[in-house]
C-alpha cells in the first residue's frame, strides 16, 4: 500500500483527535508560527514560490514578524494539494467563501484550518472508496463536516460546496498525473 501523506505536506498522515491538522498546529505553536524555512520543509515548496503566493494575496499577508501563522500555513497546503487542480486564484477564493458570513460582505472568521481537516477528512475518506460519484463525495464531506459547528452564519452549507469542488479538483489532479505517467510509459519505446 502507498504510503499516505497529508496532502500539501511531506509529513505522514496520522489523524491526531480528529484533526489532520493538530500536530501542524502543535509545531507552529512550539515553534511561535513557522520561518519560510519551516514551511518549506514541511511542504516541499520553495522558498520563493509560498512568497509569490503571499505577493499576489492568494496566502494572506505575514502578521507576526516573518512566521506564519496557523491560517496562512493552512491556506499554503490548501493551495500546494490543490494547484493540480484548480487555478491558484481559485484555490484562494474558495478558501475566502468559507470566510463570509451568509450574503457576502468582509471576512469574519479565519476558517483555514478548520477547512483543511475537513478537506484531509473527505479527501481520505474517498480514497478508500471504488468508483468517485457525485454522491459518493457529497457523502464523504457530510460526514467530514459532522461536528464542525457554524463559526459564521452559512458555514456548513458553504463549506459542503467548497469542499466537493476541492475533493474533485484533488482526485482530478491526481488522475492526469496518472495518465500522464502512463502515457510516457506507453510512448518511451517509440521515441
Amino acid at each position: 500500500m502507498e504510503k499516505q501523506v497529508l496532502p500539501g505536506t511531506m509529513l505522514p498522515y496520522a489523524e491526531e483527535g480528529g484533526s489532520a491538522f493538530r500536530p501542524i498546529r502543535k509545531m507552529l505553536l512550539q515553534a511561535g508560527g513557522f520561518s519560510l524555512s519551516q514551511l518549506c520543509s514541511l511542504t516541499g515548496l520553495e522558498g520563493t514560490t509560498i512568497q509569490n503566493w503571499v505577493k499576489r494575496g492568494w496566502v494572506p499577508k505575514l502578521r507576526i514578524g516573518k512566521r506564519y501563522d496557523e491560517r496562512q500555513t493552512a491556506r499554503i497546503l490548501l493551495i500546494a494539494s490543490l494547484r493540480g487542480g484548480l487555478q491558484i486564484e481559485q484555490i484562494a477564493a474558495l478558501a475566502d467563501s468559507v470566510n463570509l458570513p451568509q450574503g457576502g460582505g468582509s471576512p469574519e472568521q479565519e476558517n483555514e484550518p478548520l477547512l483543511y481537516d475537513c478537506f484531509v477528512r473527505t479527501v481520505f475518506r474517498l480514497s478508500m472508496e471504488e468508483g468517485l460519484t457525485g454522491q459518493k463525495i457529497a457523502q464523504a464531506v457530510q460526514t467530514a463536516l459532522r461536528g464542525c459547528g457554524e463559526p459564521v452564519p452559512g458555514f456548513e452549507g458553504r463549506a459542503a460546496q467548497v469542499l466537493a469542488v476541492m475533493a474533485e479538483a484533488y482526485f482530478a489532479a491526481q488522475l492526469q498525473r496518472r495518465a500522464e505517467a502512463d502515457c510516457r510509459a506507453l510512448v518511451s519505446g517509440f521515441f
